[in-house]
Formats: C-alpha cells, sequence, structure tokens
C-alpha cells in the first residue's frame, strides 16, 4: 500500500474547489477525484505550529509538552 499525504498549508478547501473547477489545479483536482481529502482537525485551534507537529507524532501539543 502507498500513502501519499498532501498539506497545502493556508490553503482552504473554498478557494481550492473553485481553482479545481476552473481547471487551474488538475493534479490536485486528480487527487481529490481518486482519493480522499478531509479538514484538518489535528488541533484546536488549527495552526501551523500546533498542527503539523501534531500530524507527525499522533500526539497533541499538551502531550508534547
Amino acid at each position: 500500500m502507498r500513502v501519499l499525504i498532501v498539506g497545502l498549508d493556508g490553503a482552504t478547501w473554498t478557494v481550492l474547489k473553485d481553482l479545481m473547477e476552473e481547471g487551474k489545479l488538475p493534479f490536485l483536482k486528480r487527487i481529490v477525484e481518486n482519493g480522499s481529502y478531509g479538514y484538518l482537525e489535528s488541533t484546536i485551534s488549527p495552526v501551523t505550529g500546533a498542527a503539523w507537529p501534531a500530524m507527525a507524532t499522533g500526539k497533541n501539543p499538551v502531550r508534547r509538552g
């Protein structure tokens, strides 16, 4: 099994979906159509400094210290 995780820091699905529909992001559109996508729920609030380490370690910011 192969897994590819793509994280677009600062991107929102509302903007990305519009760009994909306009044909401006064909590669991302293929990934979404053939795979899965979702909203970041790793941390509350989903800010970069806390979210990326949470995704990489599987621990929330409190548990990482």
